[in-house]
C-alpha cells in the first residue's frame, strides 16, 4: 500500500480550536481496551491492524476488519482505498474498482501518488474506466466544502488548579488532533495545557499530514495564538512533543516531511520529544 501523500485543491479550512477542561475528560472517556479484530474508536490502532493483516496476508480477516472500518468511519477517505488494495492483492479487481467507486459516490478522494503508483492497484490501472476515476477523485478534492474542517484541541487543566507548563503536541502521518489529544489528556490533568494542532493539509477525507512546512508553521502558530489569548501562554515551561512524522520536526528529520518547529519568538525555549 502506498504512503505517498499530496496536496491539491480542496484543503480543510482551519477551525476555532476545541477546548476541553480536564475536570470534564476522565470521566466522559471510555476505556481504550483493544478489541480483536477491531479495536474501539481509536483508528490509528485499527490503521496498524489492518496493515498488520495485509502484510502478512491475511487477507480474507483484512478485508473483514475494513469493511467493518467502513461502518464505522464512512468519512475516512483512506478506508476505501484499504478495500481496493486487499482486492488488489487478492486479484479482485472487479471489487477492488467497486470500492473505489463507492467511496467516489460518497464524496471521498485519494492523491494522484496513491491511485497511479500504489503496486496493489496495478492490474487495476489497466481497466478501462481507471481514468475517470482519477478523474472523479481530482473532482472530489477539488469541490470539498465546509464540511471538510481542520480541528485543533486545546486540553487545559481542571479550573481549580494553575497550569504548570505548555505542551505543544503534533499528531503524526495520516493523524488527526482529536484522537492524538486522547494521548494527552492525563499532562492535562497533571497541570499542563495541551495544545494539539491539526494540519490543513488533508489529502485525503480524514487523512492530515505536515508535508508542506510553510503551512504547518501557519497552521500551528494559528492554534499557538488561540491558546495563549485563552490561556496566558507567557512564562510557562514548553515542551514539543510529536509522533511519527510529527516528531519529525523535532529530529529535524525527514520521512515523509518534516513537521514545523514551535512557533518561533512567541513562546520560551522548547524542551523536545519525539516519538515513533
Amino acid at each position: 500500500m502506498s504512503d505517498a501523500g499530496s496536496r491539491r485543491g480542496g484543503a480543510p479550512r482551519p477551525a476555532a480550536a476545541r477546548p476541553v477542561q480536564c475536570d470534564k475528560m476522565l470521566d466522559n472517556w471510555p476505556t481504550m481496551a483493544a478489541i480483536d479484530p477491531l479495536p474501539p474508536d481509536d483508528f490509528h490502532l485499527l490503521r496498524e491492524r489492518v496493515f498488520e493483516l495485509i502484510e502478512s496476508d491475511r487477507l480474507d480477516q483484512a478485508l473483514d476488519v475494513g469493511l467493518k472500518a467502513e461502518e464505522r468511519y464512512p468519512a475516512k477517505g483512506e478506508v476505501p482505498f484499504w478495500l481496493a488494495c486487499i482486492h488488489g492483492r487478492a486479484g479482485r479487481d472487479a471489487e477492488g474498482l467497486a470500492a473505489l467507486r463507492d467511496g467516489l459516490a460518497r464524496g471521498l478522494w485519494w492523491p494522484d501518488e496513491w491511485l497511479l503508483e500504489d503496486d496493489d492497484l496495478a492490474s487495476m490501472r489497466e481497466a478501462a474506466d481507471f481514468g475517470e476515476i482519477v478523474a472523479s477523485s481530482r473532482a472530489n478534492q477539488d469541490g470539498a466544502g465546509d464540511e471538510f474542517v481542520a480541528e485543533s484541541m486545546i486540553l487545559a487543566p481542571a479550573r481549580d488548579r494553575d497550569a504548570v507548563g505548555v505542551v505543544l503536541a503534533l499528531h503524526g502521518w495520516g493523524g488527526d488532533a482529536v484522537a492524538f489529544s486522547r494521548a494527552w489528556w492525563s499532562a492535562a490533568d497533571a497541570g499542563y495545557i495541551v495544545v494539539v494542532p491539526e494540519s490543513s493539509q488533508m489529502p485525503s477525507p480524514g487523512f492530515f499530514i505536515w508535508t508542506d512546512r510553510t503551512l504547518a508553521r501557519t497552521d500551528v502558530q494559528t492554534v499557538w495564538d488561540e491558546a495563549a489569548g485563552a490561556h496566558g501562554l507567557a512564562g510557562l515551561p514548553l515542551v514539543v512533543a510529536g509522533f511519527s512524522q510529527g516528531g519529525g520536526g523535532r529530529r529535524g528529520g525527514g520521512g515523509r516531511g518534516a513537521a514545523p518547529p514551535p512557533p518561533g519568538g512567541r513562546a520560551p525555549t522548547p524542551r523536545g520529544a519525539a516519538v515513533g
